[in-house]
């Protein structure tokens, strides 16, 4: 619960290709919301924004979203317990910013804040219009108005205007929350609504990831941002068992800062806060590994 809990950083990766353009992919965990990360990101993308725009090959831009994943659970930032190649090589071959914080949020859902921060380039104390951005233009926007085709693939936990102001086209599109991952609520955008809703037929970051293959396999007229939205590793906590079982005989370490109860009450104990009352309480040891 402290908003200044080291649990979120940023990777950037400048290299790698889609077609025959240019491609640069971004890899954002949920709550990278502080301002001076932020203003370290932007630092590196307006510039870049600025320039490559006007070029005769502008690249393509692909922001990954990962949603409630703490820093520590990444592999090569030093934890020997996990298992997380793909993200390590994005780690090898760009950039890590290792002093980015979780900056709060005005919601209990820290990936709303997130979000609005990544769209706005604000902070979210600085946004009066906390669900669809009144007034401010996205980043998608952006990039349109320099002649780019912004797609959205994933887990969109903000409002239904700013989504289809901001992305000209969508595909697997989870417009909500928290979902069981075998059961994702779906739709596309096309000619700015939602349509051909679905329930997904598979785990949630499998939909997402061959749906965002598929959109960098079509032929582009345009250069892209694809935004992919990951609505993992958020609860329900329902890996594919194939994923789960290497890690039952680790015997894996408990947090160092771990209690067993909150050492005293702070208002969001009651049953009425999901989030503290997902495990019971004192916590088993067997169920924080």
């Amino acid at each position: 619960m402290n908003a200044l809990k080291r649990n979120r950083s940023a990777m950037i990766r400048r290299d790698g290709h889609a077609g025959s353009k240019r491609c640069g992919a971004a890899r954002l965990p949920c709550g990278m919301g502080s301002k001076r990360a932020m203003a370290s990101l932007l630092s590196l993308l307006i510039p870049a924004l600025a320039t490559l725009t006007r070029a005769a090959d502008p690249p393509n831009f692909i922001i990954l979203f990962s949603d409630d994943q703490q820093a520590d659970s990444i592999g090569a930032w030093g934890n020997p317990h996990i298992e997380t190649p793909n993200l390590d090589q994005l780690v090898g071959q760009g950039f890590s910013f290792r002093n980015a914080y979780c900056g709060g949020s005005f919601s209990p859902a820290v990936c709303v804040a997130s979000r609005s921060m990544l769209m706005t380039g604000r902070h979210w104390t600085q946004i009066e219009d906390k669900a669809n951005w009144k007034g401010l233009v996205t980043l998608p926007e952006a990039l349109t108005g320099k002649g780019y085709r912004s797609h959205i693939v994933g887990k969109w936990h903000n409002g239904s205007k700013s989504l289809l102001r901001s992305f000209q086209s969508g595909s697997s599109v989870f417009l909500g929350g928290m979902t069981n991952h075998l059961e994702v609520p779906l739709s596309d955008i096309r000619d700015g609504k939602l349509e051909n809703k679905r329930v997904a037929e598979g785990f949630s970051s499998t939909m997402f990831a061959d749906a965002a293959v598929e959109f960098i396999g079509e032929e582009q007229e345009a250069p892209f941002l694809l935004y992919v939205a990951f609505t993992a590793p958020h609860d329900t906590r329902n890996p594919p068992l194939e994923f789960r079982e290497k890690y039952y005989e680790r015997n894996l370490p408990l947090p160092g800062n771990l209690l067993p109860l909150h050492p005293f009450d702070y208002g969001l104990l009651s049953p009425v806060y999901r989030d503290e009352n997902l495990a019971p309480w004192p916590r088993p040891p067997e169920m924080i590994r």
